[in-house]
């Protein structure tokens, strides 16, 4: 924490460079807040240093398409649940609402957007959803009726942003991907649509994808956001 800084004789602040006008926002889980960036190119002896939300594909897409992003994730959570079962827990449609989501009601921070408005949101959620799926299954009504819940939120407090959903790079089961494509079509607006994700297989310690893997999931959505917003 810094408390303050003291400037020597004739030195002078300089206001920073302006931030760019373009927005994006990316709400997701582990791998948009950039858990397993750095195992690349090998995995770190330990292995709570593998985090990096600077080099995560949000991040990347920002600097390439000047533009501010911002990342709303947690890891391990999903719509329906996280990836033990949990349902009781802060998931996505819980957590959007919160600066600090924590379960404890005393630490909780509300979000309030303050006038920061995206031109796109892209939603990357499931995986977690899907860890228990051939031993406890969701089902489609289930999953897609929260999944509209988040995106019917996000539209509220963005009416004319676009939004992205898309399955994410870990879980490659196209069920997951029929039922994100189907929330999609049950929200019945054109500015909400679907990007198909690739899968990465992660490092070999880990199934997150590595920091080359971000840059080419970046360099996937880079393509759509461009077509999308006309950048």
């Amino acid at each position: 924490m810094v408390d303050g800084l003291r400037l020597g004789t004739g030195a002078t602040l300089v206001d920073p460079p302006p931030l760019p006008q373009r927005k994006l926002l990316f709400i997701g889980d582990s791998v948009t807040c950039g858990a397993g960036v750095d195992n690349w190119p090998a995995c770190p002896a330990e292995t709570n240093r593998h985090s990096n939300a600077y080099d995560a594909y949000g991040m990347v897409l920002g600097r390439r398409l000047d533009a501010q992003s911002e990342l709303v994730c947690f890891g391990g959570r999903g719509i329906v649940r996280d990836y033990l079962g949990h349902r009781n827990v802060l998931n996505a449609p819980q957590f959007f609402a919160y600066s600090i989501p924590s379960q404890e009601p005393v630490t909780q921070a509300k979000w309030t957007d303050d006038g920061w408005t995206p031109d796109a949101v892209v939603i990357s959620l499931g995986t977690n959803d899907w860890n228990l799926q051939k031993t406890d299954p969701l089902t489609e009504d289930e999953f897609v009726g929260k999944y509209l819940g988040l995106v019917r939120n996000v539209r509220a407090h963005y009416p004319h942003a676009w939004i992205v959903l898309t399955q994410g790079s870990i879980i490659g089961d196209p069920v997951l991907s029929q039922w994100v494509q189907e929330t999609v079509k049950r929200m019945n607006d054109p500015r909400v649509v679907w990007f198909a994700s690739h899968h990465f297989p992660g490092s070999t310690c880990d199934t997150h994808p590595d920091k080359i893997e971000h840059l080419e999931i970046a360099d996937d959505f880079e393509v759509e956001l461009r077509k999308l917003l006309g950048w």
